[in-house]
């Protein structure tokens, strides 16, 4: 596939060269610069798929400096180019995240191969991009709170619901710090119920229904909370990484327990949305069926993309499929996941 690049090198007969290399590969060369300002500048006016930088380069602003601005304002690759792999100013210049770097002479083969790993780690960067933006989209859409807590139940993220139910200011104010002490439960077999069940998940990569618990909140005031947690995995790893913690209303609806008991269906989780009073009936309904409908589409789409050629890519295309059916489980029950598995298998 061809792409634009913008070559930066104050040597000309380097920088013809390599202009004739990328040409021959079939890409396009969108402009030639031999200082840093004029790099910049390029950069902005041209918008390239990617830009082979020399370190060293005349003028106030090297190469190192020149990346690091450009990739404070842009996600577009850098590779540079260094005729010593020990040059002092290419270590300062691996803190702005080069993709690469060659050493000249640059062959034209050793050069092919690396287009290629730029444009496969891009690839997967955008995709990580959008997958968290995605992720971040679900989230804030759901009424009830979400919290992402490392295998050692150490918070990692709070959802907008999740801090105000718990009556944290941010997610910079708990960061790191065990789910347990931030949360205010009355019932003092939580912890332990919360820790043998932890166990259980982690070892099954499944999820679990706590039960209800009294739960003291920001404003002071004390609730009745539903509890449901859930591990998440890549796909090839043999351990979880991390923990997702629901907390949401809990009616008064028979099998709910309000002493740690779970379900009397121990190996079923309840769907957190199925009987949810905390919102206007009507939003509850927009909000239910616009967010069902994108994790299923969500789903379908991942399931059908075709991944990479790299182990890498497969394994987080599935962990990006295993976190959105994870979400459609807890919160629309099996049911919906069943579905999904009829719709995705055809």
């Amino acid at each position: 596939m061809s792409k634009n690049i913008l070559v930066v090198e104050d040597e000309g007969i380097v920088s013809l060269e390599l202009t004739e290399q990328l040409e021959r590969m079939g890409h396009s060369v969108v402009g030639v610069a031999d200082t840093g300002e004029e790099a910049l500048a390029l950069t902005e006016s041209t918008r390239p798929d990617l830009v082979l930088m020399d370190i060293r380069l005349k003028g106030p602003i090297d190469g190192a400096e020149a990346a690091r601005r450009i990739r404070s304002v842009s996600d577009v690759p850098v590779v540079f180019l260094t005729a010593y792999s020990g040059d002092d100013v290419l270590q300062r210049a691996m803190q702005s995240e080069p993709y690469g770097y060659l050493v000249k002479p640059i062959q034209e083969q050793q050069l092919y191969g690396m287009l290629n790993v730029v444009w496969t780690k891009h690839r997967q960067d955008a995709m990580r991009d959008r997958n968290t933006r995605r992720f971040s989209a679900i989230v804030r859409a759901l009424p009830h709170g979400i919290v992402l807590t490392d295998s050692d139940l150490n918070v990692r993220y709070l959802n907008r619901q999740a801090r105000q139910i718990l009556g944290v200011p941010g997610v910079r104010d708990v960061w790191g710090r065990n789910f347990l002490d931030i949360t205010r439960v009355e019932e003092p077999e939580f912890g332990d119920l919360l820790r043998q069940e932890l166990a259980t998940v982690l070892e099954t990569h499944g999820g679990a229904h706590l039960g209800t618990f009294r739960l003291t909140g920001g404003d002071g005031r004390t609730r009745p909370r539903r509890f449901e947690i859930a591990a998440f995995a890549d796909s090839g790893e043999a351990t979880p990484y991390g923990i997702l913690i629901v907390v949401g209303d809990d009616p008064d609806r028979p099998g709910s327990t309000t002493n740690g008991v779970t379900n009397a269906d121990a190996g079923t989780i309840t769907p957190i949305w199925a009987d949810s009073e905390s919102l206007d009936p009507a939003t509850s309904v927009d909000r239910l069926g616009e967010l069902r409908s994108f994790l299923e589409l969500e789903i379908i789409r991942v399931t059908l993309e075709t991944a990479g050629e790299l182990d890498y890519d497969q394994g987080f295309q599935d962990g990006q499929i295993q976190t959105s059916r994870r979400i459609l489980e807890l919160v629309f029950g099996e049911d919906a996941l069943h579905e999904m598995d009829r719709i995705t298998a055809t």
